[in-house]
């Protein structure tokens, strides 16, 4: 039974590609080919098509109906069908690199920013106020960074001190660096 369903599996999986094929075939020829090949492709295209949805499967019909359709597409298909080994991986590079390309230009774009009034936010916004001569910090410190309280440089005396990043209004340094 298990062995039965694979193996017609298979054959749907091989009728279905022909039938996109012939799709492509046709919609891609439609107006150079003859009216009788392009009718003769498509009444075997509505005839796989048919066999494919019946019920039960019938393989040795279906087997038929896609070796004629296989035929006819080999004599209407011109550079489209078969497909070439070179014809497919080309497609294959040419959609990688479209895919490649829309990635890199809307979700990982490098950038270069050329003065220190963006170097706070670099690596995105954080509430640590660091100098700009302060060397930047290695991924493993951002990480315990993220878990440990800010340190930043006092006001007054320049320890480092385990405190709010924005020190409140009333302290008097503040007061004083800072006109409102």
């Amino acid at each position: 039974m298990l062995l039965q369903w694979y193996k017609t599996r298979g054959l749907r999986k091989q009728a279905n590609h022909l039938l996109d094929m012939s799709s492509k075939v046709d919609s891609l020829r439609q107006d150079i080919l003859p009216a009788d090949d392009l009718a003769e492709q498509r009444k075997h295209h509505a005839a796989l098509k048919a066999l494919l949805k019946a019920k039960p499967f019938n393989e040795e019909a279906v087997t038929a109906a896609a070796q004629s359709l296989h035929d006819t597409m080999l004599r209407t298909g011109g550079k489209v069908y078969p497909v070439s080994f070179g014809t497919d991986w080309t497609e294959m590079f040419i959609l990688a690199a479209i895919v490649a390309g829309g990635i890199r230009a809307f979700f990982i774009t490098p950038m270069k920013i050329p003065t220190n009034s963006m170097w706070p936010t670099y690596h995105g916004m954080t509430a640590e106020v660091r100098s700009p001569n302060d060397p930047t910090p290695s991924i493993p410190e951002r990480i315990w960074g993220k878990f440990t309280p800010v340190e930043h440089d006092d006001c007054t005396n320049n320890e480092r001190v385990g405190r709010s990043v924005y020190p409140s209004t009333t302290h008097p340094q503040w007061l004083r660096t800072h006109s409102w």
